[in-house]
């Protein structure tokens, strides 16, 4: 007698060769009926001989669970038995049907999960580098297991019909492939080869009298090692490549060529930020940097991004230039991610044996990565040839970027982009099921949504600051209807008045679903929320301690927080403790030019001239006699232009600007903070302990709220200068210090506070020794809640927003 069964399988089961290992597992159990795709994920229909197997559901269920593809995510496997004696749509042809086939995807409602693109797998590298293989040479080599997905789909399912390989019809044998179950490139929707897929292109900008390998239109493709030839040859000769990859354009020269390296930074103006790098393998990377065991797994993962690791001593420039990674402690570097890639570093490697390769992403310095090819007008601003090819890329895709923690035994994530987009979670236990859309914050911007049980957080788009990124946003809200059909029933955005995304979000909202809600959540109860989510604290835990520290966020009272002690749960916080509010001298220039926090320190103490008699060693000290501090104590006194903030991050800039570090301005977000953090190690921290300045705190005794008074330590970092101590051992004390009084606060706070758990969230805590020394001090009855997955800086604001408002609807209930 037969059974009948339908089974959906949800998460990320489309693309990663799921309905072929369906294939091979329904025939291993003898079972007829089918497999497709939809948009709920994957739907199987079975006939089961159930006198012969009794347990049919549990074992199959469990072979689905356990044995599936290893970039598969099985969320969930919900089996139904149909009646057979039921009107079913599919039961009359279940009953006909022998053996077990393959169908067509249907469309329908987005529920499934999309997929991140895949790192080449090892068995389509050795396609591609073996000359008998007819993929020999070939740079867009992939299967099921690896390849291009989020960057190439326009909609669901992921079907070739629906990505930008559309316009590659499949030759007769990639055709075969891709209909026989039993082959790796079943259904792999990227799958193509020299003779029907897309094709490199070698452009030359700028006049050489080295063109010989290269025509005006490109070489063909049977030349693509020729090509790549071509381009180490340039890149020896220290000429500079765009070179088009997964997400988008890089600029590639030498990293052991000053000239280049300077040439690039004039040409992206680009002067102090470091500059990531490409090594060919693991080999190459030991050479330069240390690599524990945590940064080699994620440098080689299926995600392949970019690691932050320690530099390995001091490298003579003709291996790697200064330029690289100036006033750092730290190289990021990459292994390739694409056949592409490989194809170049293994060449490159012959040509400049163990030597890197600058990649950095193709762009003006503030503005976002150029991925079209009808850009080669800016392209040509920056680079000396392109090397390209004719596969359109949907969407930008950064590289991910992760740093090790000082111990070597984690990496967390700094910027979740390619690889990792978009990222998926489920919610923590007691959340309700909602469709929410959150818009993140201006900086570092992710938009995330809820749907269901689950939060997606979609690719990284950067700072709202120009129109191409503005387009971008746009551009990830279209996603939400063409990609996941999402239909918010709510909608949350940051309380800051001024933020672009909540002036973009309102326009959606009245164009796409004027009958949602809308929300407005405070910006580092965001950041505490998206700490306590990533951690899985359930919903209706007991309140907890949070230190947030970054650059700034609009707060309740309408200033600009950023140095915040608080205490709460999801759903809500008080405010018990923040870093002694000072004016952002200048306004928004204050968050670029350090000197401005520095002087808005130094006023509160006594007048410039009188600290210069008593400290005449300290150089920055004169340098502010240069600028307009008459101007500046107007503006304070009046209140123009100079609104107060708690900023964590502009204290880290006072201290780099008394140091005179980024004494005048920052080239990049938070320079002054990492030239601070490149100062230090593990034996200067130590040394230091016992030396540590102290900052002076109040507390009110009616709101119990703590005042830092962040000023307090001028004077003692102005005597170390004036002494001759060196900039790290004042970089040492500074951070010893801010650990000690915000870990005695929390203490004191203890008293009247229960809490067993303290949050670090916020962009400052990206700052590996900060963590470190929170590490070393908290007490042990204390548990320390930090970030991994997702990032400590604004990436993640969007996630905490969809915790508050899930947690908020509990208890509206």
């Amino acid at each position: 007698m037969n059974a009948y069964a339908q089974i959906t399988v949800f998460g990320a089961v489309q693309g990663v060769g799921f309905r072929p290992f369906v294939w091979q597992l329904a025939r291993q159990f003898g079972y007829s009926g089918w497999v497709l795709n939809n948009a709920s994920g994957v739907k199987i229909f079975l006939k089961i001989n159930s006198e012969n197997n009794p347990e049919a559901e549990k074992q199959f269920v469990e072979a689905l669970r356990g044995q599936a593809p290893a970039l598969a995510q099985v969320d969930q496997v919900l089996w139904e038995w149909i009646d057979p004696n039921a009107t079913h749509r599919e039961l009359t042809e279940l009953k006909d049907c022998c053996g077990f086939t393959i169908q067509k995807s249907r469309p329908g409602l987005m529920q499934t999960a999309v997929l991140a693109d895949a790192t080449t797998c090892s068995a389509c590298l050795r396609d591609v580098f073996d000359p008998e293989n007819r993929r020999y040479g070939y740079p867009f080599t992939n299967c099921t297991h690896c390849g291009p997905r989020y960057s190439i789909i326009r909609s669901m399912p992921y079907d070739r019909e629906y990505t930008s390989m559309a316009g590659f019809n499949m030759c007769p044998v990639c055709q075969r492939e891709y209909q026989d179950p039993s082959d790796r490139r079943f259904h792999a929707q990227p799958n193509a080869c020299p003779a029907c897929g897309p094709q490199l292109r070698l452009t030359q900008f700028l006049p050489s009298s080295e063109t010989s390998h290269t025509q005006e239109n490109g070489l063909s493709q049977p030349d693509n090692w020729r090509m790549i030839e071509q381009v180490c040859h340039y890149l020896a000769k220290g000429l500079i490549l765009a070179i088009k990859g997964l997400g988008g354009f890089h600029l590639v020269c030498d990293a052991g060529n000053d000239s280049a390296c300077r040439t690039l930074r004039q040409r992206k103006s680009r002067p102090q930020k470091p500059f990531a790098l490409m090594a060919s393998d693991m080999d190459i990377v030991k050479r330069y940097a240390k690599v524990s065991k945590a940064a080699e797994k994620k440098l080689n993962s299926t995600q392949a991004p970019i690691v932050l690791l320690p530099k390995l001593g001091k490298l003579p420039p003709s291996e790697l230039s200064e330029l690289v990674a100036p006033n750092q402690s730290r190289l990021g570097i990459m292994l390739p991610n694409t056949p592409l890639h490989s194809m170049l570093m293994s060449t490159w490697a012959k040509t400049c044996p163990n030597r890197l390769l600058v990649f950095t992403s193709a762009n003006l310095s503030g503005y976002p990565q150029i991925y079209r090819d009808d850009k080669e007008a800016e392209l040509m601003q920056l680079a000396d040839a392109v090397l390209t090819h004719n596969r359109p890329i949907i969407r930008r895709l950064e590289d991910s970027v992760m740093k090790t923690s000082v111990e070597g035994n984690d990496c967390e994530a700094l910027r979740q982009s390619r690889g990792f987009a978009p990222l998926r979670f489920t919610m923590p236990e007691g959340f309700p099921s909602l469709n929410t859309l959150a818009s993140g914050g201006d900086l570092k911007n992710s938009i995330a949504f809820q749907k269901g049980n689950e939060i997606t957080l979609l690719h990284f788009l950067g700072d709202m600051e120009n129109f191409d990124i503005q387009t971008a946003y746009g551009e990830a809200l279209q996603d939400l209807q063409q990609l996941y059909q999402l239909k918010p029933e709510h909608i949350i955005t940051d309380k800051h008045p001024g933020y672009y995304v909540k002036e973009e979000i309102l326009r959606y909202r009245e164009k796409h679903a004027p009958a949602a809600t809308l929300t407005e959540i405070q910006h580092h109860h965001a950041h505490l929320n998206a700490c306590l989510f990533e951690n899985a604290i359930p919903l209706g835990s007991p309140p907890v301690l949070g230190i947030i520290l970054d650059g700034l966020g609009f707060g309740e009272d309408g200033t600009f927080w950023g140095g915040e002690i608080l205490y709460g749960t999801y759903d809500h916080f008080i405010r018990l403790g923040n870093l002694a509010p000072r004016p952002l001298l200048g306004g928004d220039k204050a968050n670029k030019e350090p000197w401005r926090n520095l002087y808005a320190l130094v006023r509160t103490q006594d007048s410039l001239e009188n600290l210069i008699q008593r400290y005449p060693q300290v150089k920055s000290l004169r340098q502010l006699q240069t600028k307009p501090t008459d101007l500046l104590d107007s503006m304070s006194k009046s209140g123009l232009n100079s609104p107060l903030s708690s900023s964590a991050g502009r204290l880290f800039d006072a201290v780099a600007a008394v140091c005179d570090l980024c004494f005048d301005s920052m080239s990049y977000e938070g320079e002054a903070a990492m030239r601070l953090e490149g100062l230090l190690n593990e034996e200067l921290l130590l040394k230091e302990w016992e030396n540590a300045y102290f900052m002076q705190t109040e507390t009110n005794p009616q709101s119990n709220r703590q005042l830092l008074d962040t000023a307090s330590i001028i004077p003692q970092i102005l005597k170390d200068l004036n002494n001759h101590l060196s900039v790290g051992q004042v970089s040492a004390r500074f951070h010893i210090c801010l650990v000690k009084t915000l870990l005695k606060s929390a203490e004191q706070l203890r008293e009247k506070f229960s809490f067993q758990y303290i949050v670090l969230s916020g962009g400052v805590c990206q700052n590996g020794w900060l963590i470190w020394l929170f590490r070393q001090m908290a007490p042990p009855e204390i548990t320390l809640l930090t970030h991994r997955k997702l990032p400590a800086n604004d990436q993640s604001i969007a996630v905490g927003q969809l915790c508050a408002l899930a947690a908020r609807r509990v208890n509206l209930c």
